[in-house]
Parts: C-alpha cells; sequence; structure tokens
C-alpha cells in the first residue's frame, strides 16, 4: 500500500510539473506573439514551443491559400540539429490532406495507414511514423494546419491533443492578423495613390 502510494504521488507530481511547464511555455510564447510583428517568427516560435512540449521529432506549420488550393509551407521546427532538406514549398490542399483540413480536432494519424499523407511531407520528417494534425480555424474558416511529427517513440495523447489544439488555435489567429494588416495596407497604398493623383 505505501508503494502503491508513493507512485501514485509521483504520477500525480509528474503531471502537475508538466501542467506548470505547459502554461508557462504558453505564456511565454504569447507574450512573444504580442510583441512581434513578423509572422514567420511567430509561427516558428509556435512550433518550436508545440515541439517541446509534445516532445515532438519535428513540428511544421502550414498556411492554406486564400483559394483553398495549396497549403504553403510557413515553419519548421525540428529537435535534433540537423535541418529538413529538400522541403516543399507547398502541398495540394486535395487529397489525404485535404480530408484532414475538415477536421474539427486534432487527429493522429500513423504511417502504416496514411502513407499517402505522408509521402507530401516525407521531406520535413522522413522517418516519422506518427503525427499529430491540428486544422488552424478561425471561426469555421481554416487558414493552415499545424502538424507535430513522432519517430514512433512517442506516442502523443489526449494531453497533447489539446495542447496542439490551442497552439494551433493561437498560429491560425497570427495568420488572420497578418493577413488582414497586409489587406489594410494594400489598401492604404492604393488610397494613398489615389489621393496622389487628384493633387
Amino acid at each position: 500500500a505505501l508503494i502503491g502510494a508513493a507512485v501514485e504521488n509521483a504520477t500525480l507530481y509528474e503531471r502537475q510539473a508538466r501542467q506548470v511547464r505547459v502554461l508557462h511555455s504558453l505564456a511565454e510564447t504569447s507574450r512573444a506573439v504580442v510583441q512581434t510583428s513578423s509572422l514567420p517568427h511567430i509561427l516558428y516560435r509556435l512550433a518550436s514551443t508545440s515541439g517541446g512540449l509534445l516532445r515532438a521529432g519535428r513540428c511544421a506549420v502550414l498556411t492554406l491559400d486564400p483559394a483553398g488550393a495549396h497549403l504553403t509551407l510557413e515553419a519548421v521546427w525540428a529537435a535534433g540539429s540537423e535541418g529538413a532538406g529538400g522541403v516543399p514549398v507547398a502541398v495540394p490542399a486535395d487529397g489525404a490532406w485535404g480530408r484532414l483540413l475538415g477536421a474539427t480536432t486534432p487527429v493522429l494519424i500513423g504511417r502504416r495507414d496514411h502513407r499517402e499523407a505522408f509521402a507530401v511531407l516525407d521531406a520535413i520528417a522522413p522517418n516519422a511514423r506518427a503525427a499529430l494534425v491540428a486544422p488552424m480555424r478561425v471561426a469555421d474558416r481554416v487558414v493552415g494546419m499545424f502538424v507535430c511529427f513522432s519517430d514512433g517513440r512517442r506516442t502523443f495523447g489526449k494531453e497533447d491533443q489539446d495542447l496542439l489544439a490551442m497552439v494551433a488555435s493561437q498560429a491560425a489567429l497570427a495568420v488572420e492578423n497578418a493577413r488582414l494588416i497586409e489587406a489594410l495596407t494594400e489598401r492604404n497604398v492604393v488610397r494613398d495613390l489615389f489621393d496622389a493623383l487628384v493633387l
């Protein structure tokens, strides 16, 4: 009974310690998101935070173009020192990845059952055996996808899915804000041009 109580206490302590680390990392990432206006920097920071918290091998952030035809790779984080070589710039947003975009919650996929999906992003994570995929949504609109890869030694659980859903929401808001700022900037440039022509 004493050993059982000790094991249970140790398990609870580890779980609470991880929750504290998660909250601390998310708070630091939120501060970084607010302090910078560079979308690539924000997305890389979110990818690195997710990768560390989920103990993933790699994390990637892809944004969906306004036409909904392609996913563009915006950021890749890797746990090791080696970078991802030959990474595709754009991925067609149909087929396996198109179906995953329609999900409303993070989806865990394995290489054995989803070979088509893994084949597309093999250049990012060639040794991955599983991936946790979270659509990035603003209201009902999909703006991209957050993907964390595992080599099979690490299994993603329910807590990991909830965590990635939160980070994907932050990433979606960052992408939406950047697009709004870009649209407003273009509108102001056009207005300034017409104002100059009137004068």
